[in-house]
C-alpha cells in the first residue's frame, strides 16, 4: 500500500490539480453541448464542438503527465488518489488528510468532475451510435438493401429472416 506522505510545499502540486480540474470543468461543458447538438440534430454545432473537445483533450493530456510526475515525487498518483478518494474506511481516509485540506478539497471536485465527464462521454457515445443506427436503417431503405439481421413477424407470429432480394423504390 502506498504511504501518503506530509507535502511540505503544496503550492506546485494544488496548482496543477486546479488547471486539470479547470481543463475538465471545460470538457464537461463542452460534453453538455454536445448533447445538446445531438438532440437537436445540429452538425454545424456538433462539428464546433467537436474542435473543442479535441482542444480540451490535448491540454488534458499534456497536464496530466506533469500532475503525475509531482504526485510520484510525493509517493503518490493519481490511481491512488482516486482509490483513497473512493474507499472512505478511518485508515485510508486517514492517509489522505495528510494532504493539506485545500488539495483534498480540489482533489474531491476532480474526482465528481472527471466522473461526470465520464457518464455524459458515455451517454453521448450511445446517442451517436443510436443515431449511426437509424441513419444506416434508413440508408438500406432507400437503396433498397435489407438488414440481414432484421427478424419479422411472419402470420404465425414466429420470427423469420428477411429475405435478401432487393427492392426498389421505383424508376424516373
Amino acid at each position: 500500500m502506498t504511504q501518503v506522505e506530509n507535502i511540505p510545499n503544496p503550492q506546485p502540486l494544488t496548482s496543477l490539480v486546479a488547471d486539470l480540474t479547470r481543463l475538465l470543468e471545460g470538457f464537461l461543458v463542452a460534453l453538455q453541448n454536445e448533447s445538446a447538438a445531438l438532440k437537436k440534430n445540429d452538425s454545424t454545432e456538433l462539428t464546433a464542438v467537436l474542435v473543442s473537445k479535441q482542444t480540451l483533450s490535448e491540454e488534458i493530456e499534456l497536464l496530466t503527465p506533469k500532475l503525475e510526475s509531482d504526485l510520484k515525487a510525493h509517493n503518490l498518483s493519481l490511481k491512488t488518489l482516486a482509490e483513497l478518494q473512493a474507499d472512505a474506511t478511518p485508515s485510508k481516509s486517514s492517509k489522505l488528510a495528510k494532504l493539506p485540506e485545500a488539495l483534498q478539497h480540489d482533489l474531491q471536485a476532480l474526482a465528481i468532475i472527471s466522473e461526470q465527464c465520464q457518464d455524459l462521454n458515455q451517454a453521448n457515445g450511445m446517442a451517436i451510435q443510436m443515431l449511426n443506427n437509424i441513419n444506416q436503417h434508413a440508408l438500406n431503405l432507400i437503396s433498397g438493401k435489407s438488414d440481414p439481421k432484421v427478424q419479422l413477424y411472419g402470420a404465425s407470429g414466429a420470427t423469420t429472416a428477411t429475405s435478401n432480394t432487393k427492392t426498389s423504390l421505383g424508376k424516373a
